[in-house]
Parts: structure tokens; C-alpha cells; sequence
């Protein structure tokens, strides 16, 4: 098809056109999550009983004692219920 082109232009235009018709059937689109979007019921507050509940989750995994393993289960109980307590405030408004 470009053999019938004599201006060395026309012919450089078609072939461009023709390879990105047959890159975009061909090549899979990905996708992905946009990281952006936050929850707007997750606070400052909600962070840092995160952070606190995945420390207490870091020393319970080091040291594998019951006692630090309850103090993560409470810790991440109690995430649970700020989070839920938050998700409910924010959708009644």
C-alpha cells in the first residue's frame, strides 16, 4: 500500500497511520486504581489508630506473646468501630 505513494511525505503519513491503528487493536489496555480518591470519613484520627493498630501487629509478630497479640485484637477492634462510626456520620450528611 505505501509503494503507491511518490511523495515520500504521503508515504510516512500512511505508514505512521496504519502502525498506530494496528499498536492500538492490538496492544491491552491496562488498568489500574486510582490511589487519589480518599474516604472522607478516614481522619487524621482514623490514621493514627492505624498506625497504632499495625504497630501493636508488628510487636505482637516479634515477640508472639498472647498478651501483645489481645492488644492488636483490641486495637483493631476498636479501628473497626471508629471507621464504622465515621462511614455512618459522613453518608447521613
Amino acid at each position: 500500500m505505501i509503494e503507491c505513494f511518490t511523495d515520500i511525505n504521503d508515504a510516512v503519513s500512511a505508514w505512521s497511520t496504519l502502525l498506530i491503528d494496528v499498536v492500538n487493536k492490538h496492544t491491552p489496555l491496562k488498568k489500574f486504581r486510582s490511589r487519589n480518591v480518599s474516604n472522607p470519613w478516614i481522619t487524621m484520627d482514623i490514621k493514627d489508630l492505624m498506625a497504632e493498630r499495625n504497630y501493636a501487629y508488628k510487636i505482637a509478630k516479634k515477640t508472639n506473646e498472647k498478651e501483645q497479640w489481645n492488644n492488636y485484637r483490641k486495637a483493631q477492634k476498636h479501628g473497626k468501630q471508629v471507621v464504622k462510626i465515621g462511614q455512618v456520620i459522613v453518608c447521613k450528611i
